[in-house]
């Protein structure tokens, strides 16, 4: 039998073991993949059903973890194969054989989990104290690959996001200052969305659409509340992964965050972050309400807009009343304070 027609069929619970490779030349990462229902392996798709949970681990001690009704993996074979090659595939069977013998030799081009999907990557300390956590949920989340340099994330739905960050800062004092940004990506930052979500590495970007809402909840040490914002759109700009400084123990000012995927990965570390359509963005020293909102990670600078005859409007946060109009806002959010603002109108209440 050709290796490209080999067929595995496993009917009811089972389990399988071996190694997952995301690119031709890196190290594969060891994987297990648990089911209830049945496995069905034919030529470049694997098709597992009924209560899948597949875990991949890291070198660093990350563990990844992707659960779902139903997972469909599509493969190739590299091109450029790896040094040391994995095991031939053996011939069909209907029983597992503790290797992923489907998998031999193959690089995965795109993961889908439907039903419930849930995807979770958790490094904790020797101790088991949490690092790092990323969480993604959905009823349907895509990942794909299909050439270098081109990872894409579509979740076609409602979903939300959770990124986790406790990670000692840096011994440095620009690292430390930094940290206490309420617009950084450290402490606990959560994203929630009613359409849409994409993620392009060729264009950099990830996009949310629907209600989208970003809040963080305060980390340890912080001095002021964290900022929500909401808006029916948010455009954030990725900063290249071949431009990322390498992976540390530390936390550095603004590093790259980790999305995994059934063990696909990708870093995402903001660039600039674009909010449109009936925004707000609120602490509890200022409750904005405008049409777009611009944010500069390195510069801590976030910048806010009216259009038009639309102005934007500044509330108070306590009793949500009306304080003030501008066409445009520029506010730091490392210092909390204001550093311009265009065409500002003070609003009179009787």
């Amino acid at each position: 039998m050709a290796v490209e027609s080999q067929h595995l069929t496993i009917m009811g619970e089972g389990k399988l073991t071996g190694v997952q490779q995301q690119t031709p030349d890196k190290p594969g990462r060891p994987v297990e993949v648990t089911w209830k229902r049945m496995l069905d392996g034919q030529g470049d798709i694997v098709d597992v059903e009924g209560d899948v949970v597949a875990k991949s681990f890291d070198a660093d001690g990350t563990v990844n973890t992707a659960t779902g009704q139903r997972v469909r993996m599509a493969t190739t074979r590299p091109t450029t194969r790896p040094t040391t090659q994995p095991a031939i595939a053996k011939k069909p069977t209907t029983r597992p054989t503790g290797e992923l013998d489907v998998m031999a030799n193959r690089v995965i081009q795109s993961i889908t989990l439907s039903g419930s999907a849930v995807c979770n990557s958790v490094l904790n300390d020797k101790i088991g104290t949490l690092l790092r956590r990323f969480h993604v949920a959905s009823e349907v989340i895509q990942f794909m690959q299909k050439e270098e340099k081109a990872k894409e994330l579509v979740i076609p739905g409602p979903g939300r996001m959770l990124f986790e960050d406790f990670r000692p800062v840096a011994n440095d004092a620009d690292a430390k200052e930094r940290a206490m940004d309420p617009m950084g990506m450290r402490g606990t930052t959560a994203f929630g969305w009613k359409e849409r979500l994409t993620y392009s590495e060729k264009a950099s970007q990830l996009v949310m659409t629907g209600d989208v809402i970003v809040a963080r909840e305060p980390t340890q040490g912080e001095k002021h509340e964290p900022m929500v914002i909401q808006g029916d759109r948010i455009v954030a700009d990725i900063v290249p992964q071949d431009q990322l400084p390498p992976p540390g123990p530390a936390a550095k000012p603004g590093a790259a965050a980790a999305m995994n995927i059934g063990g696909m990965e990708t870093k995402v570390q903001l660039k600039m972050v674009h909010v449109e359509g009936n925004v707000t963005a609120r602490n509890e020293q200022l409750y904005v309400v405008a049409n777009e909102i611009d944010y500069d990670p390195a510069a801590h600078l976030l910048t806010v807009r009216g259009k038009g005859r639309q102005r934007a409007r500044q509330l108070d946060p306590k009793n949500e009343l009306e304080t003030a109009s501008f066409d445009e806002m520029v506010w730091n959010t490392q210092t909390n304070q204001v550093i311009r603002a265009t065409n500002l109108q003070a609003t009179r209440r009787q």
